[in-house]
């Protein structure tokens, strides 16, 4: 079982700071975590957090007085949690943009992120249920069909495990699938968009332009950062535009996650071929040497 994150004693150090011993840490030795990776700590910790400022204080001024006298001294501040219940300090520290302190509640403090997290496990579960079906469904009908062929033992066991890997693989992409429509859709709307955006500016109508870009880049999941200059812009486009694949690169990295599949697949082609050299009935010439040459490849046999 996972141990969550919970409310703990708060021992401040000389200077008013103070981090939660489970507190959030990010990955792989990183001073800073990735995009949406905080966000996945705190959906497993089952928890939601809220940020409040020193600045926002009402004796912010005398705050920020005690604290460039008293060489970056937080001890003066003394945050109240927010309103509502269940809330802990999780971390109080500075920032480059000024001190904070960050709090934390579980989910079930709060009905907004746990009906969310209702309607996630719903989902998950509505998902492992559709995917165990589907196994079973293909393997219930795998087991009939070797049944009626008289195939038993060894032989039918291993025809079951073929099946329930090929419907594992499919069912993996099958997700990925869905998730290449919808990301197809995203770039057809922004496509679109940019086009719509380009027609205001020959006409010379900026301000619907502009509107046009804030809606197509609205979903976006990546944004400038701040103080970019438009001479970075490029640089800042080409870091970004990383990990780019061509569509038969794309092609190549689903077979080889779909090995089963392929193989399946590569079977049947491999049978054919057999049927045609069987009805040469024995004549053999370079062409039938050939097609078994190409049978044995799709069949992955050594020195085909």
């Amino acid at each position: 079982m996972i141990k969550t994150i919970t409310a703990a004693p708060v021992e401040r150090d000389s200077h008013g700071f103070w981090t939660h011993p489970d507190y959030f840490v990010p990955a792989n030795g990183n001073e800073f975590g990735v995009e949406g990776e905080f966000d996945a700590w705190k959906a497993l910790n089952r928890v939601v957090g809220t940020l409040d400022w020193m600045e926002c204080e009402e004796n912010a001024e005398e705050l920020q007085a005690a604290y460039d006298a008293g060489d970056c001294d937080l001890s003066m501040w003394q945050p109240k949690p927010p309103a509502g219940d269940g809330w802990f300090m999780a971390s109080i520290h500075d920032t480059e943009d000024g001190a904070v302190c960050y709090w934390l509640r579980p989910i079930e403090c709060d009905p907004k992120a746990l009906a969310v997290h209702f309607d996630n496990c719903y989902a998950e579960a509505f998902k492992t249920e559709h995917l165990v079906s589907e196994r079973d469904s293909a393997l219930n009908a795998c087991t009939l069909i070797a049944e009626a062929l008289g195939i038993t033992g060894a032989v039918a066991g291993e025809t079951i495990a073929r099946v329930q890997q090929l419907v594992g693989e499919n069912a993996a992409l099958t997700d990925k699938a869905a998730s290449e429509l919808s990301n197809a859709w995203l770039l057809h709307r922004t496509m679109m968009g940019a086009q719509a955006a380009l027609f205001c500016v020959t006409q010379g109508n900026l301000g619907q332009a502009r509107e046009w870009l804030e809606g197509t880049t609205d979903e976006a999941q990546l944004e400038i950062p701040d103080g970019m200059y438009v001479n970075g812009l490029q640089r800042w486009f080409d870091e970004n535009m990383t990990g780019l694949i061509t569509h038969a690169q794309a092609v190549e990295i689903i077979k080889a996650e779909m090995s089963a599949t392929t193989q399946a697949l590569n079977e049947i082609k491999a049978q054919g071929v057999d049927e045609w050299i069987a009805s040469r009935n024995g004549r053999w010439n370079g062409t039938t040497k050939e097609a078994e040459k190409f049978a044995a490849s799709l069949r992955g046999e050594q020195n085909a």
